[in-house]
C-alpha cells in the first residue's frame, strides 16, 4: 500500500471539552475541515442587520435579546471582527 493513503487527512488534537462527542479537529493549514457558525448565528446576525437592534430581532425570532446578542458575538469572534456598532440607542 502506497505511505500516502496511510497518512490521516486531518490530523485532530486532544478533545476541546469533556463530551467526547464534540471532539473537534483544530484548524491546521492545509486541512479541509474547519468548524463554521452555527446556522443559528447565522439568522440572529441577519435579524439584527435587517433591524439594526437585538431588540427587535429577539422579537422576530422569539429569543432574549442576551441570545441574539450572545449569538452575534459568537459570530463576530469566529470572523476576528466587530459586526456592529454598539450604543444605548441601538446597533448599526
Amino acid at each position: 500500500m502506497d505511505a500516502a493513503f496511510q497518512e490521516p487527512l486531518l490530523r485532530c488534537g486532544p478533545p476541546l471539552t469533556n463530551d467526547i462527542n464534540s471532539r473537534r479537529c483544530a484548524f491546521e493549514e492545509g486541512s479541509v475541515r474547519r468548524k463554521i457558525p452555527s446556522i443559528e448565528a447565522l439568522i440572529a446576525f441577519e435579524a439584527a442587520a435587517r433591524h439594526l437592534s437585538f431588540t427587535r430581532s429577539a422579537d422576530e425570532l422569539a429569543l432574549t435579546q442576551s441570545a441574539v446578542g450572545r449569538q452575534v458575538a459568537l459570530l463576530e469572534e469566529y470572523l476576528g471582527v466587530a459586526l456592529f456598532n454598539r450604543s444605548r440607542s441601538g446597533s448599526a
